[in-house]
């Protein structure tokens, strides 16, 4: 589903009250967006994997993707797929780097050290290796990325796969503007269903995704 016929839908639901209020609806789907993305559960459809970040030799720390969302990019890094290790690729070899703290790995020998990285943290928007990379090293890393922004009539992941999510919480927002309870009480009881059913979707998907072979 595209932009436009999401907006369509929203103001269908609010009872076609002209293209008056098309460009509030449309921030109000950007606004749902980014509230979705802010949440702790993530939708599998975020998921990125990037491998052009590298260990640089001599440096401590490589900065996480920052790239400002737009209609036709993917945004920033949001946080880690803790299922989808991050490993270091030595001439082929991935090597799976241990995640820790960061107070407690600077307070170790591996901060004083120059080699191959097995542990790393991640503060804010970087990610600081232990120990300091001796050369430079590729990466590998599977995360959250924000999607791409509602500025234009495009199909984004969110209106792909559960454009209903973004759509009952722009209605809902709007009936609140509108002052129409009834429609407010309405699209926070769908948008609520919705959301629950996306988890359990994420949820579904990890799980299938496992290996359940348990050799008997």
């Amino acid at each position: 589903m595209d932009r436009d016929t999401a907006v369509a839908l929203v103001a269908q639901r609010l009872g076609n009250r002209g293209s008056t209020f098309n460009t509030q609806i449309i921030n109000e789907l950007k606004s749902a967006q980014s509230i979705m993305e802010a949440r702790p559960t993530l939708p599998w459809f975020l998921l990125s994997r990037d491998t052009t970040l590298v260990a640089t030799g001599g440096s401590d720390n490589t900065a996480l993707p920052s790239t400002t969302a737009t209609s036709t990019v993917r945004g920033s890094f949001i946080q880690e797929d803790d299922f989808g290790r991050l490993t270091i690729n030595v001439s082929g070899t991935y090597t799976k780097v241990e995640k820790g703290d960061y107070n407690s790995l600077r307070g170790t020998t591996f901060y004083t050290t120059s080699a191959l990285p097995t542990r790393y943290s991640i503060q804010a928007g970087t990610i600081f290796w232990f120990p300091t990379p001796d050369t430079t090293y590729a990466t590998d890393i599977f995360y959250y990325q924000q999607d791409k922004v509602l500025t234009a009539n495009i199909e984004n992941e969110w209106l792909k796969y559960v454009p209903d999510v973004l759509i009952t919480r722009a209605t809902g927002q709007m009936a609140k503007y509108l002052r129409d309870p009834a429609m407010l009480t309405a699209a926070i009881e769908e948008h609520t269903a919705l959301v629950a059913d996306m988890d359990a979707q994420t949820i579904a998907r990890r799980a299938a995704a496992l290996d359940n072979d348990t050799g008997g």
